[in-house]
């Protein structure tokens, strides 16, 4: 190997040693600015009439929920009617419901959606509708972190011109963060389905 051979060989491993980490920068920080796209830059809460848990996930949801209230940011908590199951074979409403009392909440502190929903956007007319009945004007919806962009689209959509207000909070403590949720298959799963649902939602697909 000559001289040359050898200065073109040390120029381009000097150069693989300057871009491949820069690369990987890249790679990363595209993997946080998606993960981190889908969830929402939370203002600080401020108290309202009623605290809504969004059907589907893990019970971590409610244990979030049941915590804003017993902070003192609202007295009262909205169950979602689906016709989701839990792990029990129970109805997930139900089993939300009697977990929710068995953290401390009384009975007549839970409510639930008079109609049973399929799709977030079913739960958000129905938690809207359940709030004018009540006679609540502001409420916060507790999601999962990945869930909370699409959350707040279809929520400000659906209390449009109603002069309710909404605040949508991510569970704190969960597994899908934005700089680990690709370590999860779980993750990766999450924010595909959320960015076609996201695409579907602002294509008024999701109904």
């Amino acid at each position: 190997m000559n001289k040359r051979t050898l200065r073109n060989c040390a120029g381009a491993f000097a150069i693989s040693i300057l871009v491949l980490p820069l690369v990987a920068f890249l790679i990363l920080a595209g993997l946080w600015g998606a993960g981190r796209f889908l969830i929402i830059s939370e203002p600080p809460l401020s108290q309202v009439d009623v605290v809504a848990v969004l059907s589907g996930g893990e019970i971590d949801r409610i244990d979030e929920a049941v915590q804003l209230i017993q902070k003192g940011y609202a007295r009262y908590l909205i169950l979602t009617d689906t016709d989701a199951m839990a792990d029990s074979g129970r109805r997930m409403t139900d089993y939300l419901f009697s977990e929710a009392a068995n953290r401390g909440l009384a009975v007549p502190q839970i409510d639930i959606t008079r109609h049973t929903a399929s799709n977030t956007r079913e739960e958000a007319a129905a938690i809207r509708q359940l709030m004018e009945e009540r006679g609540w004007r502001s409420c916060i919806v507790v999601t999962d972190p990945y869930h909370s962009r699409r959350a707040q689209i279809i929520f400000s959509n659906v209390f449009r011109d109603s002069g309710l207000s909404v605040q949508v909070h991510s569970v704190r403590g969960h597994w899908y963060t934005v700089r680990g949720w690709f370590l999860h298959r779980a993750g990766w799963k999450a924010m595909f389905q959320e960015y076609l649902r996201i695409f579907a939602t602002l294509l008024g697909l999701d109904k």
